[in-house]
């Protein structure tokens, strides 16, 4: 028997890769895996929520998922400008132990935050994932 092909956690593999990418242009965001905090008595700091769907299969050793980002600025010009940088950023061929690459599939769009009213913008990009042996350390 082989050894099974398992796929790492896009989601955290995204937040940390964009946590250093936009950290490299001088961009001070909360990139996080969570909403923000919309307590007024906080103040507004950019904040980038990541979330990424099923990682599904092309073979047995290949994957992709989408990572949908959720870019919470001051105000919809702010949201939209930051979105378009981490697309810009994602689709710049980075990579990491997890994470092959990234390829477009929607956005920047503008948006509203429905429980909030702040404004959003989205951006959804398919990481292709990079494999790795489960062993029987």
């Amino acid at each position: 028997m082989t050894d099974p092909i398992i796929f790492d956690d896009v989601q955290l593999a995204t937040r940390d890769i964009l946590r250093d990418a936009l950290q490299q242009y001088g961009i001070d965001a909360t990139v996080s895996t969570r909403p923000p905090s919309h307590d007024p008595a906080v103040p507004h700091k950019l904040h980038i929520r990541v979330r990424a769907g099923t990682a599904l299969r092309d073979t047995r050793v290949s994957a992709n998922a989408n990572v949908r980002i959720t870019v919470y600025g001051r105000d919809e010009g702010d949201s939209m400008r930051v979105a378009s940088i981490v697309e810009a950023l994602l689709l710049s061929e980075v990579t990491s132990a997890t994470v092959r690459g990234f390829g477009p599939v929607t956005g920047p769009v503008p948006g509203t935050d429905s429980d909030t009213g702040v404004p959003i913008a989205l951006v959804t990009v398919q990481a292709r994932l990079r494999p790795r042996h489960l062993r029987k350390d």
